[in-house]
């Protein structure tokens, strides 16, 4: 399917639908079997960021400040909230708690049936990451070098860390732990509750790690950034474990599926890798450059590039694959690129 504008965001599946907005005015809910529209709504103006489904309603903020919430099966609005600025930023939420951040450092809490305001603080000059939670701590990291660690009930502000760099990535967390990259280069592994440092990796070879997520598993953390290397390191330790390096830049987070990385890259190809070993198994060219990560549900991915063309992709382990666009319909072919190579 094409959108009327380009995408920058991924697109949220659930139960056989993809809800992805575009840059002009549209947020859609396609039907992945078909690629069809299964209503679209017309706003005042684009969407950056990637939807929240929950409970059967959407929840997602356009370029303008608001916070939308739609009931997801017919694309009803259901309520608005005015923020006041930009929304860069994915909402999250947790035990009736709607949690997103706007561009000039703001944290919301909204009540999700209502969007009444619940608490709000600053953190901040700018933030376009997404709140990351943790038990009864909320994350946030921003630009201006600190990361944030906010009581989830009353937006309390706990304690800060200064992280040396600006960044727009939202943190992963697991286990108590918060990982994240840096504008200056750096991978940081935080703990959530004293905020210490427990360890940093120096990316040089990444470029600028400060606007995409890492994937963490049980031994990994993986992440790419806007040079053309995708690291894997030790989750405790922090060392280097493996590096790819690509033939494109990264703006877009990787996923982790059963063994498997998955990363769309800004030269039009997405990268399949054994999680392991960063063992390069498959690269489908799609032709457009991809900044949103990819969904993964039932079986397929869905992705969408910056021309506005959305992907649907089978098992993309499988050679016999099919892609499904609003153009071509062609089978997902492996691509033998000499000068791409895992180092382990």
């Amino acid at each position: 399917m094409k959108t009327k504008n380009e995408c920058e965001a991924t697109p949220a599946v659930v139960d056989g639908v993809a809800y992805v907005g575009d840059l002009e005015d549209s947020l859609y809910a396609i039907d992945v079997a078909t690629g069809e529209a299964r209503w679209v709504f017309r706003n005042e103006c684009g969407f950056r960021v990637s939807p929240l489904l929950l409970d059967g309603k959407l929840y997602v903020g356009d370029m303008d400040g608001h916070m939308h919430c739609f009931d997801a099966e017919v694309g009803k609005q259901v309520w608005q909230f005015d923020s006041g600025t930009l929304l860069s930023c994915s909402a999250n939420a947790v035990d009736g708690l709607v949690v997103f951040a706007s561009e000039d450092g703001t944290v919301f809490g909204l009540d999700p049936k209502t969007g009444k305001l619940i608490w709000k603080t600053s953190a901040g000059t700018q933030l376009q990451c997404a709140p990351a939670i943790s038990g009864k701590r909320v994350v946030i990291v921003g630009c201006d070098q600190q990361l944030y660690i906010l009581d989830r009930d009353t937006g309390e502000q706990l304690l800060t860390t200064d992280i040396e760099g600006p960044t727009g990535a939202t943190p992963a967390v697991r286990d108590g732990l918060a990982y994240f990259g840096t504008a200056d280069e750096v991978l940081f592994c935080v703990e959530i509750e004293t905020g210490k440092i427990r360890w940093r990796y120096e990316a040089r070879e990444l470029g600028d790690v400060g606007r995409n997520a890492a994937a963490v598993t049980e031994k990994l953390v993986i992440i790419a950034g806007r040079g053309r290397d995708i690291v894997a390191v030790d989750v405790e330790t922090g060392k280097l474990a493996w590096r790819y390096h690509a033939k494109g830049s990264f703006d877009s987070s990787p996923v982790v599926v059963d063994d498997h990385v998955l990363i769309g890259s800004t030269d039009g190809r997405l990268y399949v890798l054994g999680k392991d070993t960063g063992t390069v198994k498959l690269i489908h060219e799609t032709g457009r450059a991809l900044t949103g990560s990819v969904a993964v549900a039932d079986g397929k991915l869905v992705l969408a590039a910056t021309d506005g063309l959305i992907y649907c992709l089978g098992d993309p382990t499988q050679q016999t694959a099919k892609t499904k666009d609003a153009t071509r319909k062609e089978p997902l072919r492996v691509v033998t690129d000499v000068h791409a190579g895992a180092e382990v």
